[in-house]
């Protein structure tokens, strides 16, 4: 069974960002200026070992964005990385986020889709891969972590999808 935990900025994040170091993705993603301002989840198995981290800050523009969310390779295909989506997006609810953004490389889109995430047109790079912009309005997230469209498990085909 897996545990998750909050942390706010201003908390001691040394064991969050020594998750997120930790993730091969994200090598080099240590203390940034985003984490002045930030939501962070880490998830624990049964042994109270970290496995997966992400964070979700408030811009200067007071726009919500998820980022940096990953699950160490020992712990991956396990629900680990929706465990710290629906955590991030509940806050992000809790909170009255307008509306929630995240930089997703492309082999990701799919996953953040689940939870209501369109892709906004623009690309960027995020740790040297093609990357979107996706967002999720507040009041469409999906915390049950599938489509809108009602099939249950959406493979990313349907026009709520596009």
């Amino acid at each position: 069974m897996y545990r998750g935990k909050f942390l706010i900025s201003g908390a001691d994040i040394n064991e969050h960002l020594s998750v997120r170091m930790s993730i091969p993705e994200f090598s080099g993603a240590g203390l940034d200026e985003h984490d002045n301002m930030a939501i962070f989840a880490t998830i624990y198995d049964e042994e109270d070992t970290p496995c997966g981290c992400g964070r979700m800050y408030i811009g200067s523009d007071s726009r919500f964005t998820i980022d940096l969310l990953g699950v160490l390779p020992a712990y991956r295909n396990r629900y680990v990385g929706d465990l710290i989506a629906r955590m991030l997006l509940y806050k992000a609810q809790d909170l009255n986020a307008g509306s929630v953004r995240a930089l997703v490389p492309g082999d990701a889109a799919l996953f953040f889709s689940r939870y209501g995430f369109r892709a906004l047109g623009e690309k960027g790079t995020l740790f040297g891969k093609d990357a979107y912009l996706m967002q999720v309005d507040g009041d469409k997230i999906s915390l049950e972590g599938k489509c809108s469209c009602g099939k249950g498990k959406c493979e990313g085909e349907c026009a709520g999808c596009h």
